[in-house]
């Protein structure tokens, strides 16, 4: 049996506040856009060949990196 995705989707509108918020260094923010992409983090770190937590962190901290670069 599948899985069924509860996560609630996010409005184009409420995605661009947080990223607005975020790049003003709203630390609230910031973890709110993370935590969104969470589970799409932890598939993406099963294919890298290096330890899962090492690829977490590394995942995360491109993803703020281009959170705080985004026109």
């Amino acid at each position: 049996m599948e899985k069924k995705n509860l996560e609630v989707p996010m409005s184009e509108d409420e995605f661009l506040n947080l990223l607005q918020l975020a790049r003003n260094h709203d630390q609230t923010a910031m973890y709110k856009l993370i935590e969104y992409y969470k589970n799409d983090i932890y598939k993406l770190s099963m294919y890298m060949k290096m330890p899962q937590e090492d690829a977490v962190q590394s995942i995360v901290v491109e993803m703020i990196d281009l959170f705080m670069k985004a026109d």
